[in-house]
């Protein structure tokens, strides 16, 4: 869909969704993260067909953000779908937002939609940023799920990083795949290493206390504990986000 001048966020909404993403609960999915996506928008903003929908979709994917909860993505969805109808956005270009939104449930999209996996990209850009960048990411997220306890956590968050680490390609982007691909799959064989505890005897330490945040430091990993309430054996247990600690 062709961008379009009109299909602006008005300062009131701007507003609002602010205030959701400084809720005290939020430590890695604040407005620094929102920010941080919106940075990475302009300077790939050339890649996007309709940059006014990606950015919308950067500011409603985790407007509602709640990790004892599965149905964030859809609750984000239908905020943006309202929100956005209330602005009198054409139709078309509301359930275009919306459907980005859901897609960060499973980070999946259509292979030949190109701007649904440039925002997808965007949103698992802190994978494939600096070691310290990376570690300051985990353990944020592993902040937001302090509820959980050490070793569902460690467990599900292994699983998440082993599920990325199989994928043929973390970047569908062409351009964020050469940029940012091995530094991502770097970071997350490092922060898998630390979760993953080292044989009875042997020398070394599975990390510190307090799980996948082993390396000092989510989708995002959009984690274990990505999205939604794990369930029971881990955060991540579903198998239904990219993340806990996504």
């Amino acid at each position: 869909m062709p961008n379009s001048p009109e299909l602006t966020l008005s300062p009131a909404l701007l507003t609002k969704l602010r205030g959701l993403y400084s809720e005290p609960h939020r430590h890695y999915h604040s407005l620094a993260h929102i920010e941080a996506l919106q940075g990475w928008l302009a300077r790939y903003r050339t890649l996007a067909e309709a940059p006014a929908l990606i950015d919308a979709a950067i500011w409603f994917h985790d407007a509602v953000y709640d990790t004892q909860r599965q149905d964030n993505e859809q609750r984000s969805a239908l905020m943006a779908h309202d929100a956005l109808s209330a602005l009198h956005w054409p139709e078309a270009a509301v359930q275009r937002v919306a459907s980005l939104v859901l897609a960060t449930r499973h980070h999946h999209a259509d292979p030949v939609d190109a701007d649904a996996w440039l925002f997808l990209d965007l949103d698992l850009s802190v994978l494939g940023q600096s070691g310290v960048r990376y570690m300051a990411y985990a353990d944020a997220v592993r902040t937001e799920y302090a509820w959980v306890e050490t070793a569902a956590y460690r467990a599900g968050r292994a699983r998440v990083l082993q599920g990325f680490l199989r994928r043929e390609r973390i970047y569908r982007t062409p351009a964020l795949h050469d940029a940012w691909e091995a530094s991502a799959r770097h970071n997350l064989e490092r922060e898998l290493a630390a979760l993953t505890p080292a044989p009875q005897g042997s020398p070394g330490s599975p990390g510190k206390p307090g799980g996948c945040g082993g390396l000092g430091g989510r989708g995002r990993p959009d984690g274990p504990c990505g999205r939604g309430k794990p369930a029971p054996g881990g955060c991540g247990g579903t198998g239904t986000r990219p993340g806990p600690c996504t």
